[in-house]
């Protein structure tokens, strides 16, 4: 009986050693001297490795983002043990917001508790408008059967969204609108420029009056969503209704100014194009003037005569 040692938690290779038989009597004849014993490596030995983190958090700005593995537990003797990291979309897609991953990572001989190898993700900035966190899985799996994943074998990485404030911009169709009294009311319409779209998008809308009176002369607007849905492409419009209310008074004409706001931050453009004015054009409007009386008398003593004139019907809010 020849005693093997058993080196738990150290992975090796298949080692052998030889015996070679003697002998001590010349009238011994031997014909197979020696034999070779081969020592096979315990299955239920080897080395634990798992991924170092479990989840992940990046931005699409943040450059590659170093995925490690790490040798918990063993220690390599004689051989090179490998292993395999494979990405799997789950909301992000390969190609589109990440480069495919499919890598193998190695642990050479001499490594033991506490070896570390890496590789690198690399995410895509794409800037498209997306939901702000999109998320990929990462699973290991040894290329050895001797080598057990205990802990750790798949991770979750979520890519932050960083496009809100530079992938395009909302604005209006128009720095100036204008509407006459009697046209019932415009459409005020605001504009996406966009690259790409992948998530609902919404702005509101808003008036402030100049010198017209909201209440009097239109329609006030307050807060009122506009949302542009996902898969929504550069030059898309939404537009809302803004009524004119016709008062039949002869007046100036007379603006309020309409804004965008965001819903969330970022994503509007230029200022100068977040405000547009509305002109509220008088026409159609008529007051009745007419003399006080259908004749005036006047003596010579007196040398003058007042005659009058009088607004007979309507409103006037400007000189005439």
């Amino acid at each position: 009986t020849v005693s093997i040692n058993d080196d738990a938690n150290v992975l090796e290779s298949v080692e052998h050693f030889q015996v070679t038989l003697n002998a001590s009597d010349s009238f011994i004849n031997i014909s197979i001297g020696t034999t070779v014993v081969e020592i096979l490596e315990d299955p239920v030995d080897g080395i634990t490795v798992g991924l170092q983190d479990h989840i992940y958090l990046t931005q699409e700005i943040s450059g590659p983002l170093n995925i490690c593995i790490e040798m918990f537990n063993g220690n390599l003797e004689s051989r090179n043990v490998s292993f395999t990291l494979e990405s799997n979309d789950v909301t992000a897609i390969a190609l589109g917001d990440y480069l495919p991953l499919q890598t193998q990572l190695v642990f050479t001989s001499g490594q033991a508790t506490g070896a570390v190898v890496c590789t690198q993700l690399h995410v895509i900035d794409d800037n498209v408008v997306e939901v702000n966190l999109e998320d990929l899985d990462l699973s290991l799996s040894p290329d050895d059967p001797s080598v057990s994943i205990v802990t750790a074998s798949v991770a979750k990485v979520s890519i932050e969204e960083n496009d809100n404030d530079v992938a395009g911009s909302i604005v209006f169709s128009s720095t100036a609108y204008n509407a006459s009294e009697d046209s019932g009311g415009i459409d005020v319409c605001a504009v996406i420029n966009v690259t790409g779209l992948e998530r609902n998008l919404t702005v509101l809308l808003s008036s402030h009056d100049g010198t017209a009176r909201d209440g009097e002369d239109y329609n006030p607007l307050s807060n009122i969503p506009l949302q542009f849905s996902s898969g929504a492409s550069s030059g898309d419009q939404l537009c809302h209704f803004v009524a004119i209310t016709d008062d039949s008074i002869l007046e100036e004409n007379e603006t309020f100014t309409v804004s965008l706001f965001p819903f969330e931050q970022g994503f509007l453009g230029d200022d100068n194009l977040v405000e547009a004015v509305v002109t509220i054009i008088d026409t159609g409007d008529y007051i009745e003037v007419g003399f006080q009386q259908t004749s005036y008398s006047g003596s010579e003593q007196i040398q003058e005569v007042i005659i009058c004139t009088e607004i007979l019907s309507g409103q006037l809010e400007r000189d005439l």
